[in-house]
């Protein structure tokens, strides 16, 4: 038996660093943006493609660079009233007015200004955010004269280890500043026109996990001050959209990404997949984003991707080109500016047919007008069938008008996170056969349940039922002998499920379950299982993760934490002085996956009428498969080792403690195994070269 266990483990060990290297070769084949050759640009790809982007015609294409007379540069700002830009020339200490139609330029704050990072500008003033004065300077727009000076706060609310490092600057229609400063951790500063501090808004959060949260629980005030900062970490940029909206985004920080809030500081949008060091409204609402290595990014106001772009290399010199982006701008005309540090220039692009097709079928989504940009949405289609976001629009069209089957499959196309639209689908549909079909099932089954009730009844009464079950008893009597056992081994597995305590007795000592029919039992869980995640209604896949993995993935999932905990628990047992045989524990917890397996059975087929307002009762349904099924491992273990509670918990609690211990030196295996591959495949393709050769 030990030996069986070891191959086992030799097994797995040699299998999970082939599933390695599998997955690490498919994450190749996806279309990753920051691989993708110069100015292409990318698209959301259809559930087909797993969400991932892919190529499409180009949405920008490059004008002709400004060149601009500065040293340095951090930020600049377009005032849309006059087409005038505002560049924060950081190391030449001023702020740069250029006009790009007539070439007229003049510097604002030469002698004022030390290290100026951020700049925003009205009809009537200037806002620079001064890092080396520590203040934020209001100049006139049109004199150049200072008008107001902003320190650090001296109100309570600021708190005194607040930092003031002006870096980033914005203004509202309602002339409200909003400053970004170094070592603030509450978030974006608001003052008012007069400089007076409001307080804080659209601070980012601390991210802990769950082993932390529980290590700081038993902690002392002491040893919580010796651990790193857990600070929640300042916003990198901000602007503000035609709504008055806050947006911000952070550079670096996992969980953080883009941000929107409203004035009174309730989060309306967060994109924390995108790490980004600079971002611009749009006049419709769309946001404008880019990193420091010169991807950008396009959603619209509701979060919705339609582009993605890399205008970055250190290899072209051409109108275009990224070097090292800093601030983004979107003129009134959808002319995209891009301010360039290393290259002192603004980087232009404007929207290309398709592109400018796209923006505006988008805004007509995103305003919910859905009939009107159905027809722009059909050509986008037409020139893009894998674009995502043409498949959702074109499913709200269909929604609108009725269309449910087609809107639905549109829906299972497009929708990749919570399905929203397929359920309100799925509810229509399901109504619309409910009141078709209702009064005729209804009647069925009326019918069905008196003609049992009669013939049961009349049965009862006159017993013709007799011989017939005489009949199949004999016919069963002659069955073989291993079948007439199998049906045997497999009630008294279903016994378990209902009789735990006193089926664990008949397994031990009169083998009322054998180990084949164990075997069966797993191979019938495997196969519910993956049955479940390929069967399952689409509208509850976006509960678990598994309905995306591989099918080779799933099977793994299903068996390795049943392998593992079935081998740790015996050879703890076999420590502990367990008084059950491996077979034992084996057949004990295949009789008690049989809850388990039933009842996910049963919710694969009842998930396709359900939808996310019955939601509730696809999860209740999982939650007492995986409770009853626990309870039977947890007491028949109890009772086959002829443990206590405590000796059961003990048990279950180093079981726990080994398979992590398993699964890291699995883990460790695979990745010198994957190393050792990889090196060998190496060495032979340099073989082959230098054969060649």
């Amino acid at each position: 038996m030990k030996r069986k266990i070891l191959l086992a483990v030799l097994a797995l060990v040699l299998l999970v660093p082939m599933m390695r290297v599998a997955a690490v070769d498919d994450e190749y084949t996806a279309v990753d943006p920051l691989r993708q050759s110069l100015f292409t640009t990318l698209v959301p790809g259809a559930r087909a493609l797993d969400g991932r982007f892919v190529p499409t015609l180009d949405a920008f294409q490059p004008l002709r660079n400004i060149a601009l007379p500065t040293t340095n540069p951090e930020d600049f700002f377009l005032c849309n009233d006059s087409y005038t830009f505002f560049i924060a020339d950081t190391g030449a200490s001023r702020i740069l007015v250029f006009d790009p139609h007539t070439g007229d330029m003049h510097d604002i704050g030469t002698d004022v200004l030390r290290a100026p990072f951020g700049v925003a500008a009205t009809a009537d003033r200037v806002y620079v955010a001064d890092a080396g004065l520590e203040a934020v300077i209001v100049f006139d727009r049109h004199s150049g004269e200072e008008v107001l000076r902003i320190l650090r706060p001296t109100s309570p609310f600021f708190g005194t280890a607040t930092g003031f490092v002006p870096r980033k600057i914005a203004t509202d229609a309602r002339g409200n500043i909003y400053v970004i400063s170094d070592n603030s951790p509450n978030g974006v500063m608001q003052f008012t026109p007069e400089g007076y501090f409001l307080g804080f808004v659209g601070e980012n959060r601390t991210q802990l996990g769950w082993w932390a949260r529980i290590l700081r629980t038993f902690q002392t005030e002491a040893q919580r001050a010796q651990l790193i900062d857990l600070r929640p970490p300042t916003p990198t940029n901000l602007a503000i959209n035609r709504d008055g909206l806050l947006i911000t985004t952070t550079t670096g920080e996992m969980g953080h990404g883009i941000k929107k809030f409203s004035a009174a500081g309730l989060m309306l949008l967060h994109l924390y997949d995108w790490h980004m060091s600079a971002v611009a409204p749009d006049a419709r609402g769309n946001i404008y984003a880019i990193s420091p290595q010169g991807f950008s990014l396009i959603v619209d106001m509701h979060g919705q991707p339609l582009f993605v772009s890399q205008t970055s290399t250190v290899f072209y010199e051409m109108e275009g080109v990224t070097r090292t982006p800093v601030a983004t701008v979107v003129g009134p005309t959808g002319v995209w500016y891009i301010l360039d540090r290393e290259l002192s220039a603004l980087v232009r692009y404007q929207p290309t047919p398709f592109g400018t097709l796209v923006l505006d079928a988008s805004y007509l989504l995103a305003q919910g007008r859905f009939l009107e940009g159905e027809a722009l949405w059909r050509e986008v289609e037409e020139l893009n069938a894998t674009f995502r976001t043409a498949h959702l629009a074109l499913g709200f069209a269909d929604y609108r008008l009725g269309n449910f089957p087609e809107a639905r499959d549109r829906f299972r196309i497009s929708e990749y996170a919570t399905p929203t639209g397929f359920s309100r689908v799925i509810w229509y549909i399901r109504n619309e056969w409910l009141l078709s079909n209702l009064q005729w099932t209804l009647l069925a089954m009326i019918l069905l349940w008196a003609l049992n009730a009669s013939v049961r009844f009349y049965c009862k009464k006159k017993k013709i039922l007799h011989p017939l079950k005489r009949l199949v008893g004999a016919v069963g009597s002659r069955a073989p002998v291993p079948v007439q056992k199998f049906g045997r081994e497999v009630r008294n597995a279903f016994y378990f499920c209902r009789h735990p305590f006193d089926a664990v007795y008949e397994i031990k000592f009169n083998q009322a379950v054998g180990l084949k029919t164990a075997i069966f039992l797993y191979a019938m869980f495997l196969f519910v299982f993956v049955l479940s995640t390929q069967a399952t209604s689409f509208t509850f896949h976006f509960t678990s993760m598994l309905f995306q993995m591989p099918l080779v993935l799933i099977l793994l999932a299903a068996s390795v934490p049943f392998i593992l905990g079935i081998i740790a628990s015996f050879l703890i047992s076999d420590i502990k002085e367990g008084e059950a045989t491996f077979r034992q524990v084996v057949i004990i917890v295949a009789c008690a996956l049989i809850p388990y397996t039933v009842l996910l059975l049963v919710r694969t087929i009842i998930s396709h009428g359900l939808t996310l307002n019955e939601q509730f009762v696809y999860q209740f349904i999982g939650y007492i498969g995986v409770g009853w099924t626990a309870f039977l491992v947890v007491g028949g273990l109890k009772e086959a080792y002829n443990y206590n509670v405590r000796g059961i918990s003990v048990n279950l609690l180093l079981t726990a403690f080994s398979g992590l211990c398993m699964v890291l030196v699995f883990s460790v295996a695979a990745m010198l195994v994957t190393q050792e591959m990889t090196f060998l495949r190496l060495l032979f393709g340099e073989v082959v070269l230098r054969v060649q050769a």
